[in-house]
């Protein structure tokens, strides 16, 4: 038992040192070659500060088995009797192992990236999209299409944390988008696996926008469209492109014009209703003889003010209740209630024929009489 514990002690302490020297070796290897690795100051103190305590301990480790090695005659007789046998010392040796791997995590290039783009199920992703990384452009493998999706992996690997921007490009359709690589967890744990970015998702260089009006007849003017303005009655279908600022006109006859700027970020629909233009109403009154009346008020259903006779009264296009009336001391003068129509742009004068009550006398429902309306 105790031959088999020593050899295990002598196995450890034989695989401590590879290990030690090997990630030690490799770092430095990595600090000749990689000139990224010293593009700043503060890059090459983070590098000294992750190999510095590693081959420190492996330097004394290796002058003590040298000066043992000169006492026992071999060094393989020096690892066994001394370091095997030394538990404690061992013990800190791996823990530097564990260091050195683990600095070796962040500096190394080892790391290779996959990432998906997916698009609109309306318009599918065409074979020219590509994926690059930044800087250096360096392409991305396209690896399967799977529902839609299209992975990439990448041709080279990568340094835990760097800089990088991975930019998808080239399909038809659709506009360019890109990702900065979010280095996150701990890099020792991700060595052995690629690392799955984030799904892209492209939306379509052009957006959907869809016009119509009331009255249908409207016409209907759209401006900043790359190809100039265009006109068209009715309901219409237009591809823009995204993020587009657009002015809209809309006109018809006897309506208020529209006039509105629109920004295009996605597919939208539009429906712009006019105001109609307001339609005037004048009314002149008549006793039964002919005579011409005065003072009267003017009632408009759906309005609480009082109008006067031969006013021009501005009105919304529609019919409406109308009664005119005029109070004295002695008698009441009216006449109505009345429908008139209203229409859009037009003046439209009515002559009335009033009647007289006396103020003790019930009103009755309607008095007077409409003598002609006309535009």
């Amino acid at each position: 038992m105790a031959r088999l514990g020593k050899a295990a002690g002598t196995l450890l302490a034989s695989a401590s040192l590879v290990l030690l020297f090997a990630c030690v070796l490799t770092l430095l290897i990595l600090f000749v070659l990689d000139p990224g690795l010293r593009t700043s100051a503060e890059a090459v103190v983070k590098f000294l500060a992750a190999v510095i305590p590693g081959a420190a301990v492996a330097g004394f480790v290796f002058r003590g088995l040298a000066r043992r090695a000169r006492q026992h005659g071999t060094f393989s007789r020096a690892l066994s009797s001394w370091l095997a046998e030394e538990w404690l010392l061992q013990a800190f040796v791996w823990v530097f192992v564990v260091v050195e791997i683990v600095a070796l995590s962040y500096f190394a290039p080892v790391y290779a990236l996959r990432i998906s783009v997916g698009g609109d199920t309306a318009v599918p992703l065409s074979s020219g999209l590509r994926v690059v990384s930044s800087p250096g452009n360096v392409p991305f493998e396209r690896a399967r299409f799977d529902s839609g999706v299209v992975w990439f992996r990448s041709a080279r690997t990568f340094r835990w944390g760097d800089s990088t921007l991975i930019r998808v490009r080239g399909a038809e359709g659709y506009g360019d988008d890109s990702l900065v690589v979010p280095w996150s967890g701990f890099a020792v744990f991700n060595v052995l696996g690629s690392i799955t970015l984030p799904q892209l998702t492209l939306h379509p260089s052009e957006a959907q926008l869809t016009i119509s009006a009331d009255p249908q007849r409207a016409e209907i003017t759209v401006r900043g469209l790359p190809r100039g303005s265009t006109t068209f009655r009715g309901p219409r279908v237009l591809r823009v492109p995204r993020n587009a600022a657009l002015e809209l006109i809309v006109k018809a006859p006897k309506y208020i014009s529209a006039d509105t700027m629109v920004l295009v970020r996605d597919d939208v629909a539009l429906h712009i209703t006019l105001a109609p233009v307001a339609g005037q109403l004048r009314l002149r009154a008549v006793n039964a003889g002919g005579e011409e009346q005065t003072g009267m008020d003017v009632l408009v259903d759906g309005s609480d003010r009082r109008y006067e006779l031969a006013q021009m009264i501005q009105l919304a296009p529609g019919s409406y209740r109308v009664r005119l009336e005029k109070y004295g001391p002695d008698r009441i003068v009216f006449a109505g209630p009345f429908v008139v129509a209203v229409n859009p742009g037009v003046t439209t004068e009515c002559r009335v024929e009033t009647t007289v009550r006396a103020p003790s006398t019930p009103a009755p429902p309607r008095g007077g009489r409409v003598l002609d309306c006309r535009p």
